[in-house]
């Protein structure tokens, strides 16, 4: 028993077409994680790791 064979455009096996919309939603993407680094390097300018509660403070109690 033979199958039939099927022929499909190179857009229908890919499911999905190549084109503004897709370079559109890449673009913003990249964007908006180019300002989520901004802000926080921005939030961390002055290099003081408290300043966005990453780190706790360390107490300075004597122990002698």
């Amino acid at each position: 028993m033979t199958e039939p064979k099927l022929e499909k455009t190179a857009t229908e096996v890919r499911q999905a077409e190549r084109g503004k919309p897709i370079l559109a939603i890449l673009t913003v993407s990249i964007a908006l994680v180019v300002c989520a680094f901004v802000a926080i390097g921005l939030l961390n300018a002055d290099g003081d790791m408290l300043s966005i509660g990453l780190i706790e403070p360390q107490s300075e109690t004597a122990t002698n």
